[in-house]
């Protein structure tokens, strides 16, 4: 094996013609290393600093990102210039310089070129790359000959690469600018900067149109001119938001509200431009800085002056501490309702309502008033003449009416859903385009239609690409959406692709932690508790939207399967199953409901059969709280519905698992259980783990053909799956009643060793040991620990090749606000 650098192999480098010879042998594979995502690159700054990603200052690794472009190397050069190489955690972003060591090693090869390249290359640093051929020109003030021979000599020590237009130049690494860039003197400085915005006001198609204020903002701010850059700002906003580039435009109103106080007559008041800012923030996905800006203008703002504004900061502050997990962000959408009518200003107003309708559809609390503000968000729009609100209208109540499957509306919000999707597309935004299709993704999660949620997640993804736009918030929930779809399929390969692609786009707030979260179910199926834990750590970083039934009842799930499985601790599952009981019981929250009513009966019936054992090896103490638990979970599973496949034989596998608590074998509830597992849409991880518990109840009964059928039934889900702890617990009971499965059993699965005690029990699964054979039946005779190594694909990577990052979770998609 053998390394290079390709940014090292300039055009007469003696290494490209060997290379070249390499590539023609057979055998010899060549892997190009891409640079880091932003959010390995937030992972690695993370390490240094001995730190979670979550602890780096706002921004921070967004701007050691953009400008180390992904270097691993130049990454920890610049982490450690923040604090002189201390490797302490920084206080802010605070634009820190380049390192010495790293100013030198990047400054080796140009102070090796011509005197008239190098004054060349300091004149092109000033500028926003790519660079132009013709706008090179003009400042250089050369012959196309003369500039042809000034470059030349850096594009042949691998300084220059072509840009992304035909006749443009960039340097070969952002940081190389900047460290060319920082060796003009102050005076040169501010008159090269001068001299670039001048030409290009003359001559504005020197550089792209989306581009031009943003290149004016850059230049007239460089050179100390504020009030010509000032407004450059704010019309390179204006030009980014009609492009949908929400972080662009933020860039811009930032740059503006840093120049407010050196702008003679500014064209917009302070408490507006923090306003615009904030919303430019919060559609970046920086909803922390949205938070801090509103806050902010809110202190200058007087209601009664101004109650538009007020209505509008409130509205976008109910926005932020939702994002957040904050609150629910109902006290300020009652405020800004105070301060706005229908009649007085109905373009404000339809925010309002809008959001109010999805906040109630979210909290499930009153699913009649969230079709009520739909109802007045539809009225208003017509009133304004606002497609994108009667969109957002539509896509709220069939968002409301697909989720009430025991209703019967479910088809009827589908088609209003997938019919606002087509407006949307329409239209044009892609905000409410990426809404459209998370909800309808959602939606078809909660009725077991996986597939088509799939390709409903895919479609939504691809349709923001096509526009060009990035929107962490929605397409982190789209990833997540698929995943979780993918996971039900059994397809956990592709499941792992979704989530780090989740993550690469560096969700914010329960965006980002709802992935960890996912990352920590798949592990703990997968046999990994060292992984599931870390992950359950750094999801539980961000607050956990308690008052969304979305987010709460998964969470109380995950408490009770952590309880349960990871710290042995039946008192912490029963404490976090009374907090689901607490809860209201609303319809629509069903696919949530039923998960943690399986993960409390197994639980409950796992801590059974290990007081049962030890209650045979004299070591039992009587347990009369799990009695009174056992009640409360028949009492709420009685009343809650069951409509779909995967929640009827969530249904049937409480029941079963209630017969496993008493003691007996439950065959009968467990051959129920197992045939509605077998039904389209039930989760292949569900569907094989209800038909192992059947097969070992049949097998307790001596039915051996019976469970012989059952258990092959249980293979087939999981036999492509890395759930090497059920698979093993399969061929454990196999070998124990003399099941011959062999023919269906995954070959990984069939040479797995035995792991130690701390390789995790899978959920729902309490260790077992070999019966007298004579029986030919499956019984617990006391507890232990799951048998068989992790299930781990290696160590690091971020592939399925290399290692994972996915979560698992069967409680469905995730619906947009």
């Amino acid at each position: 094996m053998g390394t290079y650098r390709t940014d090292d192999l300039h055009r007469g480098h003696p290494l490209r013609p060997f290379l070249a010879e390499l590539d023609r042998i057979r055998g010899v594979r060549r892997i190009d290393l891409g640079p880091l995502t932003g959010g390995e690159t937030a992972e690695q700054l993370a390490a240094i600093y001995g730190k979670t990603g979550r602890d780096l200052p706002p921004g921070f690794a967004e701007e050691v990102f953009a400008r180390a472009e992904g270097n691993p190397f130049f990454t920890e050069e610049l982490a450690c210039a923040t604090t002189n190489g201390a490797h302490l955690m920084p206080s802010d972003v605070g634009g820190f310089a380049l390192s010495d060591t790293l100013r030198d090693l990047l400054l080796i090869k140009v102070e090796q070129l011509p005197e008239a390249t190098q004054r060349m290359l300091r004149l092109l640093s000033a500028a926003l790359p790519p660079v132009d051929h013709r706008f090179l020109l003009l400042v250089t003030g050369t012959t196309d000959d003369e500039l042809n021979e000034l470059i030349r000599p850096a594009f042949q020590a691998h300084i220059l690469v072509p840009g992304e237009g035909p006749t443009s130049y960039r340097f070969r690494h952002a940081l190389l600018r900047e460290a060319v860039h920082n060796e003009l003197l102050p005076g040169e400085h501010s008159a090269l900067h001068r001299r670039y915005a001048e030409l290009l006001e003359a001559e504005p198609s020197l550089v792209a149109a989306e581009m031009r204020e943003v290149e004016l903002a850059h230049h007239w701010y460089s050179a100390r001119d504020y009030p010509r850059a000032y407004d450059a700002a704010l019309k390179a906003a204006g030009t980014a938001d009609a492009r949908y580039a929400y972080a662009e435009e933020h860039q811009m109103l930032e740059r503006a509200l840093d120049l407010f106080d050196q702008v003679p007559e500014p064209a917009m008041d302070f408490a507006r431009l923090l306003y615009k800012t904030a919303c430019a923030a919060h559609l970046a996905g920086d909803p922390h800085r949205a938070l801090f800006l509103t806050d902010k203008a809110l202190k200058r703002v007087d209601p009664q002056e101004d109650p538009e504004l007020a209505a509008l900061l409130h509205h976008l502050r109910s926005r932020d501490h939702h994002v957040l997990g904050r609150s629910d962000g109902m006290a300020d959408i009652w405020a800004a309702l105070d301060l706005v009518t229908g009649e007085s200003c109905p373009q404000v107003r339809v925010q309002i309502t809008n959001s109010a309708s999805f906040i109630k559809m979210l909290t499930s609390d009153d699913i009649d008033a969230a079709l009520r503000f739909a109802e007045e968000t539809a009225l208003l729009a017509d009133k304004i003449d606002s497609d994108l609100y009667r969109i957002a209208a539509a896509i709220t109540k069939g968002t409301v009416l697909a989720g009430q499957v025991s209703l019967g509306t479910h088809e009827e919000g589908l088609a209003i859903l997938r019919q606002a999707i087509i407006d949307a597309l329409g239209y044009g935004d892609p905000g409410i385009i990426g809404r459209g299709y998370i909800n309808l993704c959602s939606a078809l999660e909660t009725l077991d239609r996986h597939a088509e949620g799939v390709q409903v997640a895919r479609a939504g993804l691809a349709e923001l690409t096509r526009r060009g736009v990035r929107l962490r918030v929605a397409e982190s929930m789209l990833w997540t959406n698929m995943a979780e779809s993918l996971i039900a399929l059994g397809q956990w390969d592709e499941a792992v692709v979704a989530l780090n692609s989740s993550l690469d786009v560096d969700p914010p707030g329960i965006h980002g932690s709802t992935t960890h979260e996912y990352l920590a179910d798949l592990a703990l199926l997968r046999g990994d508790p060292e992984t599931a834990r870390t992950e359950l750590a750094l999801g539980a970083r961000t607050p956990s939207r308690n008052f969304e039934h979305q987010y709460a009842l998964p969470g109380i799930r995950r408490e009770i399967e952590k309880a349960a499985w990871l710290t042995r601790s039946i008192a912490d599952a029963r404490t976090a199953f009374q907090a689901f009981l607490d809860k209201p019981q609303f319809l629509g929250d069903e696919r949530y409901a039923w998960r943690v009513l399986t993960a409390m009966a197994m639980a409950e019936a796992d801590h059974a059969e290990t007081t049962r054992a030890a209650a045979r090896s004299g070591a039992s103490r009587i347990d009369t709280a799990s009695a009174a638990v056992i009640a409360a979970l028949a009492e709420r599973a009685a009343r809650l519905p069951a409509i779909t496949p995967s929640q009827a034989a969530a249904a049937a596998q409480v029941a079963a698992e209630l017969a496993r608590w008493r003691g007996v074998a439950g065959a009968t509830e467990w051959a129920t259980a197992s045939e509605l597992a077998g039904r389209e849409g039930v989760h292949a991880y569900q569907a094989a783990y209800i038909g192992f518990r059947a097969a070992e109840a049949a097998a307790a009964n001596g039915e051996r053909e019976t469970a012989a059928e059952l258990l092959r039934t249980a293979v087939r889900p999981v036999a492509t799956l890395p759930a090497g702890p059920l698979c093993q617990e399969i061929q454990a009971l196999a070998r124990r009643a003399r099941l011959d499965i062999s023919d269906c059993m995954p070959a990984a699965s069939a040479s797995s060793g035995r792991g130690g005690p701390d390789s995790g029990t899978p959920l729902g699964l309490t260790a077992r040991v070999h019966l007298d054979e004579d029986r030919e039946r499956a019984r617990v005779q006391h507890p232990g620990q799951a048998r068989g190594r992790r299930a781990r694909g290696g160590g690091g990577g971020r592939t399925p090749a290399a290692g994972f990052r996915g979560r698992v979770s069967v409680t469905g998609g995730r619906i947009r606000r």
